[in-house]
């Protein structure tokens, strides 16, 4: 019986070696580096055998050593990169090169001192694409965020280079009522030189919140503006450019001159009045004249002796003597105050970065031609963002953006307290663009 138990265990113990044996004979020594978009190594990345607990993760070198199956798949993750899954098919040296995850880094919001998830944020703050701030062709982002954030309010003129008024917590009973903005975190109440194809990022914080970072300062509202800086990987040169038109809409039907006569004279009889007009005449009905004026008469006909062009005569140093016809099919002022009008803008960027240095410089020139006659905005920015790093000691760097701006006809789109809008549906319509000489029209 004893050599029986002895022969038993040996067999055992034999047959356990053999198993380890096989087992050691299906794995396949494997060794490899990862790397960045950039040829950086990547430590800390998890590499694991797909279906298995098996993995390891790379050194401070990018590198690592795993046994696996010479038909096992390797699967690689790192926070911020896409994972990938790689097949071994019995090789023992694979290298990979990790691509960035670019919807991750969307997911960062910038909140003042700090950047948090955008999960994580409990505060009232709104995210603003920078691809559908370019959706709208403006002459600054003021006029682009409006429509963008809900419960931010942007109105203005229209006026080309004009900025806008933007309503971040709604409007108070006095003071000034401009959010505050933070530009690469810098404050300041103007943003209308910032050329907008040079944002990055933009974050709006509505509640009161932003007051703990900013102060009083913040009472109205807080807009976060991160311009572009440079990337890792091959450096790139970017040409964007766009040309278009603006036109205005369509205007109201505004009566014509002789429906016009028929309103003042119904207007006044019903009023008790005689009806009476300098250039609708007296009677019962209005009469339609040849001539607005004519020297020193007004509403008369053809033939009357100031009607003579001999005597026209706008000299200001002598007696004036204008001699204006009456435009009995009716002048449209709305289509004679707007016109189309182009505005267009061109860009040329660079940008890129290696380990000692990043940079993001543009040009960019911006012009814009008003709907209305005589008004024009143009731009010339050029900006420069660059960063140098000497010993991972001393970094030396600037963010300086350098914007010439000119402006033709009125910045505020008023005149003398009426806006030409105004004034378009307010002209009389029997009033010509010309007079019989091709000066300008008018009743005096």
């Amino acid at each position: 019986m004893k050599n029986i138990y002895k022969f038993y265990k040996k067999c055992s113990l034999f047959i356990l070696m053999m198993g380890f044996v096989s087992a050691l004979y299906g794995q396949t020594q494997i060794s490899g580096t990862i790397t960045d978009e950039t040829g950086g190594p990547l430590p800390g990345v998890s590499i694991l055998v797909k279906g298995t607990t098996n993995g390891t993760s790379t050194n401070n070198e990018g590198n690592y050593n795993l046994s696996a199956p010479p038909d096992a798949v390797l699967v690689m993750s790192f926070i911020g990169y896409k994972t990938q899954e790689i097949p071994v098919e019995n090789r023992t040296v694979i290298v990979v090169t990790l691509e960035p995850e670019v919807t991750a880094l969307q997911e960062i919001v910038v909140t003042g001192y700090t950047t948090q998830n955008r999960k994580d944020i409990t505060g009232a703050v709104s995210i603003v694409k920078t691809s559908e701030l370019l959706v709208t062709p403006a002459g600054n982002l003021q006029q682009q965020l409006q429509g963008r954030v809900a419960g931010v309010v942007t109105s203005g003129t229209g006026v080309p280079g004009a900025g806008a008024k933007v309503r971040v917590r709604g409007y108070g009973s006095f003071g000034n009522n401009d959010p505050l903005y933070i530009v690469d975190g810098v404050p300041t109440y103007n943003v209308n030189n910032i050329n907008p194809q040079d944002i990055e990022s933009m974050q709006v914080l509505k509640d009161a919140s932003s007051a703990s970072i900013y102060g009083s300062r913040a009472a109205n509202g807080v807009v976060i503006i991160t311009t572009k800086q440079g990337k890792r990987g091959v450096p790139q040169i970017t040409v964007d450019s766009y040309y278009g038109v603006q036109k205005a809409p369509k205007g109201p039907d505004l009566l014509n001159p002789a429906e016009l006569g028929q309103l003042m004279w119904q207007s006044l009889a019903n009023a008790g009045q005689t009806p009476s007009h300098p250039q609708y005449g007296t009677g019962a009905q209005p009469r339609l004249p040849d001539y607005i004026l004519a020297g020193p008469s007004s509403g008369v006909m053809e033939g009357h002796p100031d009607t003579n062009p001999d005597l026209y005569n706008i000299d200001f140093n002598s007696p004036r003597h204008q001699i204006v016809p009456f435009n009995k099919s009716g002048t449209d002022w709305w289509n004679e105050t707007f016109r189309t009008a182009p505005i267009q803008s061109h860009q040329v960027s660079a940008n890129g970065a290696t380990e000692a240095s990043k940079y993001s410089v543009g040009f960019n020139y911006f012009d814009q031609d008003g709907i209305m006659p005589h008004t024009n905005y143009s731009r010339y920015t050029v900006r420069a963002n660059t960063e140098f790093k000497f010993k991972d000691r001393i970094r030396i760097g600037e963010n300086v953006q350098v914007s010439y701006n000119e402006f033709k006809g009125t910045r505020s789109g008023a005149d003398g307290g009426e806006s030409l809008v105004l004034k378009s549906v307010r002209l009389m319509t029997f009033i010509p663009l010309q007079d019989i000489k091709g000066g300008w029209g008018g009743t005096a």
